[in-house]
């Protein structure tokens, strides 16, 4: 097998490094280190609500050592199926602190391979919310003791207040599946924590699982999950510390989402937007008080926003990159572009990776049947196929596992260095 001689590097746009960092700290320790370079600076947005740096940090301790209090051991897991909003961030974060390992459980994923997995894991601790698929709250309940978390009560007050009556995040009752488990609410669960010492949680400690969708998990240590927010904030050379705001249009609990709210952002001092559901008004209405610079969607994401006519409403120039982490389709990618004057940075955020492996440059040369360059950090080499064709494999810090891994669908590289799949192009686009 040889190293194929595409010229990946050249391309980077100024400020990008050659190489990585090495990932020397936990994950939660990129929180800690914001906090304490930036207290001030705002982490996140949430319906115009603000937390600081401090503040998600004093919160994301109060977690971990509530979970300590619990009884978490380190290695233990917790199975986790929220929606994007700021408790989310302290339940990820305070797991991870107390040594913990998050069982990332997204909501749209098959419910025969939710089930399996949740049989095949043991489980310390359940978190999820009512709003929860009524067959994941059924299969949580059953499994470990649940603690239900309220994401109304991370409102301001007038929204807050409007949730109540109008029941804005499906709060409602909590059902019959959850009837003789043992429960306990989040606000009960963290009364009375205080901060302190955490326990030394070190890069090769395990820290999140995703259920894959052909069946069985996948793994991260904490490193993988550092290296991954290295790699994307040397990719977004040109973050402006303390006033660029990022919007997240992915589940947080997803390796990519993970990566790029509570890792990245904190690296470039960036304010994240959370939404815990989006769709062309939401955007619109954001783009006329929060002008945003960076957007991190997925396919799903994107596959909804085009078919929905609010979308030309909204006010994007400020956006300096859209950043994609599945291969787009052609018509997604055309509809999207001419409705926002946007070009797509399509990239590749793999189940295996933690964030991407490869993205298109934010403002220089974009392919746009490509997925782009590989980050800092990646290596690839060809491996021989049929017929003479080989394909590539990549060895990354952020990628699960160990050596070189050939992704499915299998990529190829043409001869400036951009990598696409195999066929000359991402699936449907041409």
């Amino acid at each position: 097998m040889a190293t194929p001689p595409i010229p990946w590097r050249g391309r980077y746009e100024p400020g990008v490094p050659q190489g990585l960092s090495p990932a020397d700290r936990s994950f939660p320790q990129l929180l800690v280190e914001a906090a304490g370079a930036a207290p001030g600076q705002t982490a996140l947005v949430y319906y115009r609500r603000r937390s600081s740096y401090a503040q998600l940090n004093a919160r994301v301790s109060t977690a971990a050592q509530a979970f300590r209090r619990f009884g978490l051991q380190r290695g233990d897991r917790v199975a986790v199926a929220l929606p994007n909003a700021p408790g989310t961030c302290d339940v990820l974060l305070g797991i991870m602190r107390a040594g913990g390992v998050v069982l990332a459980l997204p909501d749209a994923a098959p419910t025969a391979g939710l089930l399996a997995t949740l049989a095949d894991q043991p489980l310390r601790l359940a978190i999820t919310w009512s709003g929860a698929r009524t067959d994941l709250r059924t299969a949580l309940a059953a499994t470990a003791p649940l603690v239900m978390v309220d994401p109304v009560h991370d409102l301001p007050l007038l929204p807050r207040i409007m949730a109540r009556m109008g029941g804005l995040l499906g709060r409602g009752a909590l059902g019959r599946e959850t009837q003789g488990a043992r429960l306990q609410r989040w606000e009960r669960f963290i009364r009375g924590a205080k901060g302190g010492d955490d326990p030394a949680v070190g890069p090769e400690d395990p820290a999140l699982e995703l259920p894959l969708a052909g069946g069985g998990t996948v793994a991260f240590n904490h490193a993988q999950l550092v290296s991954g927010a290295l790699m994307l904030r040397a990719w977004l050379a040109d973050t402006v510390p303390g006033e660029d705001s990022w919007l997240p249009l992915l589940p947080l609990a997803s390796p990519f989402g993970l990566v790029t709210v509570l890792g990245a952002a904190p690296l470039a001092r960036a304010r994240v937007v959370l939404l815990p559901h989006w769709d062309g008004a939401v955007i619109t209405d954001l783009s006329r008080w929060m002008p945003i610079a960076y957007a991190f969607a997925d396919g799903a994401a994107m596959h909804a926003l085009v078919q929905d006519p609010h979308l030309p409403e909204a006010d994007l120039g400020s956006v300096r990159g859209w950043i994609v982490g599945d291969p787009l389709a052609a018509p997604d990618r055309l509809a999207f572009e001419a409705a926002t004057g946007l070009d797509v940075c399509q990239g590749l955020a793999p189940a295996h990776a933690a964030g991407l492996v490869l993205c298109n440059p934010v403002n220089g040369h974009r392919e746009p049947d490509s997925l782009g360059l590989l980050l800092p950090g990646v290596a690839a080499r060809t491996h021989p196929g049929a017929g003479g064709r080989g394909h590539l494999e990549l060895r990354g810090p952020n990628m699960a596992g160990s050596g070189w891994q050939q992704l499915s669908p299998p990529l190829v590289a043409n001869s400036d260095g951009y990598i696409q799949v195999d066929g000359a192009a991402p699936a449907g686009v041409g």
